[in-house]
């Protein structure tokens, strides 16, 4: 029977045929290990493999050097406490049929480095496949392999390759960022006790650095805003006291060559170590195979250390640089300078230094705006208010003086008719209110003292004189003045009077009207016992609205 336990009686030839049988569009089905699948007729899909993914192990690493410092962690995708943190091998690519996390880390791990340039030793931290051991060797070797700098060739005698650096595991864990740098201190050889040197020293440099002018960028193909540290720089050059991977300069350098094309050409740079001369040696042995960069004639201009101070290699040195060099304003950076004028500079050529001049436009804008603001409200001012009026004479009077206008009319007989053949140009008789106002103002040129009328002036010297008699006469009696002038009045004693006070005030009031009619109120005077002064009667006055008011001049004409 077949594996359905039918009988395939004189079927046995199917079996293995090369067609498979498994009962789906057979009449038999032999699709089973007793059959060993129809003899491989039926294709047999093996069971899927699965692999255990290999767990993640993120380590630390220490940061790559790099933007003038020791350690930049700035470069690292993730990292704490100044450490990088990486879980996978760098040198490691997964295939398609690798399970996953086939290049994670399995241990992590930490070496202490000894013979390395400038620093002399390190720990670095790292993570490995599976070896720390074999990991370490293969570091030693990208070390070994990497470029020197010319400051180290020139300070060891142009050897191309270092001296093989040795290196030390300290720390060989597995699990998460175990790998931490060991913080131990190094016990002294001598007495046996801890000094304060870390056993693992990875901080940066103490040492500040020499601040070195480095440059020019058109000579030395540096990038401004790439290669000066902090992007700081003057003229065109870069002012650094450190290089890329942060070793503090101890030199400044000033060389000057001819190059390949008999051009003159400058180099200033800082130095970490050895001498300029030394550098400049190891930069020969650098170019030696590139005919473009070859030179001759060269020179050292200057080769300064911390003694002479920063930027000691100053390209504006007369004797010591190269001022034709120096751009004061490169292009490159034109946008991140300020303007600055230099005035004594401008009067030493003859120039004059540049003015902004007086915004005239932006001034007369506004002014125009308030000149016309104004004359439109003048003129609206003007077409609306009613024109005056003359008070003493028409708008087409010529006026010949204050008190003279002469009418463009014809003159009228005593019957108001137009007397004939007489031209036109009347000058009609002042009104009454203008010869009083024209009298009071000649009259106000005149000193006060000449405007009162002089038969008054004897009145009043023996008035003054009568009432100094009677305070006397009251002194001597023991008397008040007016108890005394009552005495003096019963005894028949009188204030003596002026006999033209009267007709000092008639003459007054007809100088103010001509009308005045001599009609008589008599006023009494208690002062002056039993004097009456007669003065026109208010009612005797003519009916004008110009004697509402008497001018001041016959204020002493009618004291009395």
């Amino acid at each position: 029977s077949d594996c359905r336990a039918e009988c395939y009686d004189s079927a046995e030839a199917l079996i293995g045929d090369f067609v498979c049988d498994s009962g789906e569009n057979t009449p038999f089905d032999f699709y089973c290990p007793a059959f060993n699948y129809d003899l491989g007729d039926c294709f047999r899909a093996d069971p899927e493999t699965r692999t255990t993914p290999r767990p993640p192990h993120p380590c630390l690493t220490s940061c790559p050097a790099g933007n003038w410092l020791r350690k930049d962690c700035s470069q690292c995708e993730v990292s704490r406490d100044g450490m990088c943190v990486e879980q996978v091998v760098r040198s490691c690519t997964e295939g398609p049929n690798d399970p996953p996390g086939a290049c994670n880390f399995g241990r992590c791990c930490v070496a202490k480095v000894d013979g390395l340039d400038y620093w002399g030793s390190d720990c670095i931290a790292f993570g490995a496949y599976d070896n720390c051991t074999a990991a370490l060797d293969q570091l030693m070797q990208e070390i070994q392999a990497q470029p020197r700098s010319l400051a180290s060739l020139g300070s060891t005698n142009l050897l191309p390759l270092r001296p093989a650096p040795s290196a030390m595991l300290m720390v060989d864990c597995q699990g998460s960022e175990c790998n931490t740098i060991p913080d131990d201190l190094v016990r002294s050889p001598f007495t046996g006790r801890l000094t304060d040197e870390r056993v693992c020293n990875v901080a940066e440099s103490k040492e500040e650095g020499l601040l070195c002018y480095e440059g020019p960028w058109a000579s030395t193909d540096l990038d401004p805003l790439v290669n000066c540290q902090d992007e700081n720089f003057q003229y065109n050059f870069c002012t650094n006291r450190k290089s890329r991977m942060g070793k503090p300069y101890n030199r400044c350098c000033s060389i000057f060559w001819m190059d390949v094309n008999n051009l003159p050409t400058c180099a200033f740079f800082g130095i970490e170590t050895g001498t300029c001369a030394q550098w400049l040696e190891a930069y020969r042995e650098s170019v030696r195979s590139l005919p473009f960069k070859q030179f001759k004639n060269e020179m050292i201009l200057n080769d300064c250390d911390p003694i002479d101070g920063d930027l000691c290699n100053d390209p504006k040195d007369a004797e010591l640089g190269c001022p034709k060099m120096v751009v004061d304003r490169p292009r490159v950076v034109a946008h991140l300078l300020p303007v600055v004028i230099d005035k004594d500079e401008l009067l030493a050529q003859g120039g004059e230094v540049p003015s902004a001049g007086i915004p005239w436009l932006i001034i007369l804008i506004p002014v125009t705006g308030v000149l016309f603001f104004c004359g439109s409200l003048f003129l609206v001012y003007k077409l609306t208010r009613p024109p005056d009026r003359p008070l003493w004479h028409s708008r087409k009077a010529k006026v010949v003086q204050d008190d003279t206008f002469v009418e463009p009319v014809q003159d009228f007989d005593a019957n108001n008719v137009v007397i004939d053949g007489v031209a036109y140009g009347t000058v009609r008789p002042r009104e009454l209110a203008l010869q009083m106002i024209l009298r009071e103002q000649r009259m106000m040129k005149v000193p006060k003292s000449l405007r009162r009328d002089p038969s008054l002036a004897i009145a009043d010297v023996a008035e003054a004189a009568f009432e100094a008699d009677l305070a006397r006469e009251a002194a001597f009696q023991g008397l008040s003045l007016e108890d005394f002038r009552s005495q003096a009045a019963s005894e028949g004693i009188k204030s003596p009077a002026s006999p033209k006070a009267r007709q000092s005030v008639v003459q007054a009031l007809r100088d103010v009207s001509p009308n005045f009619n001599d009609g008589r109120s008599t006023v009494y005077s208690p002062k002056y016992g039993d004097d009456r002064v007669s003065v026109m009667s208010p009612k005797s006055l003519p009916a004008s609205p110009t004697l509402s008011f008497f001018p001041k001049s016959l204020e002493g004409r009618l004291s009395v």
